[in-house]
């Protein structure tokens, strides 16, 4: 019986870095999501921002299911003022 060698999380993620960065722009349509270096930074207060994700890479192929954990800031609005909110363009 062959052993296969299980990469580590580091290796796991700069292989998926490398995929993604050597994808031609063609090559990016054949799968349903690829995120480079996304960042995203809440910025509530501007003295003090908060980074939620920082340089994430993603490739999401056909057939894969991907969930982000964690914690999610969320509004929770009555429903009168999110109906009054949402005809304030």
């Amino acid at each position: 019986m062959e052993m296969q060698r299980v990469e580590s999380a580091e290796e796991e993620i700069l292989n998926e870095k490398n995929i993604i960065e050597n994808l031609s722009e063609e090559e990016k349509f054949n799968y349903p999501l690829v995120a480079h270096n996304l960042t995203k930074i809440y910025v509530e207060n501007v003295a003090k921002p908060k980074l939620a994700l920082n340089k994430l890479n993603l490739l999401l192929k056909n057939n894969e299911i991907f969930s982000l954990l964690g914690y999610f800031n969320i509004d929770i609005v009555p429903m009168e003022q999110e109906r009054q909110r949402s005809f304030h363009y």
